[in-house]
């Protein structure tokens, strides 16, 4: 009877940080990422798949398990949170890549969502960090920055570039290569600036930038 107690006031809790409950819905902006991530350590400290159905929002507990709805196209999705985003002003979730083909939003890069609670899950509840914030650590002590791919070129000379301007505008990009692409990527930033180095970046040009926590042990 203690257990269930207990169990039920973390899940209270939980639903109380994250704003949502089960049954309850927000509707918003997704976007996607995928190919840039892969392999990294997600805030829940997993490695990110981009092929696994999940997602990352900004305050649902890690775990948590959320139909989502495409409003543009009717297609649905049921993903799991284990990553915290997305950092973009008007955005509610980023999505796996995986996530994004099932929800019919490869090409478009973004749409128009649903999200409703199946499940909340029990993996902790902390907000993503947001600008003013300081910079943090996660729940196990790893060290949170934030990680954003400003471009990605199949001519890695446009990549350069892109570096060149970067560069002159007083930040420090580096260029990293996959396959056909070269990105255009600056990481290890904190936190606290993110909001304004996306607002800095959508004015020099670049208004689709991915951001991305990194967790650093």
């Amino acid at each position: 009877m203690y257990r269930n107690r207990v169990l039920l006031t973390v899940l209270a809790l939980a639903c109380l940080a994250s704003g949502l409950s089960a049954s309850e819905a927000e509707t918003g902006t997704a976007s996607w990422y995928g190919p840039g991530f892969h392999g990294r350590v997600t805030a829940n400290g997993e490695i990110f798949d981009k092929e696994a159905m999940t997602a990352a929002h900004r305050t649902l507990p890690f775990g948590t398990l959320v139909k989502v709805r495409n409003l543009d196209n009717g297609r649905e999705a049921v993903l799991r949170i284990n990553d915290r985003g997305p950092f973009a002003r008007g955005r509610i979730l980023d999505v796996s890549e995986a996530g994004a083909r099932a929800l019919g939003m490869i090409e478009s890069g973004t749409a128009r969502i649903r999200i409703e609670v199946l499940r909340l899950g029990t993996g902790g509840s902390a907000v993503a960090p947001s600008a003013g914030s300081s910079p943090g650590s996660s729940p196990a002590g790893q060290a949170v920055t934030v990680r954003i791919q400003v471009a990605s070129y199949r001519d890695a000379s446009n990549a350069g570039r892109t570096a060149e301007r970067l560069r002159l505008s007083g930040l420090n990009p580096v260029l990293e290569s996959e396959g056909a692409y070269t990105r255009v990527v600056l990481s290890g930033l904190a936190p606290s600036e993110t909001e304004a180095l996306v607002k800095r970046l959508s004015e020099l040009g670049y208004p689709g930038v991915l951001v991305r926590t990194e967790t650093r042990y």
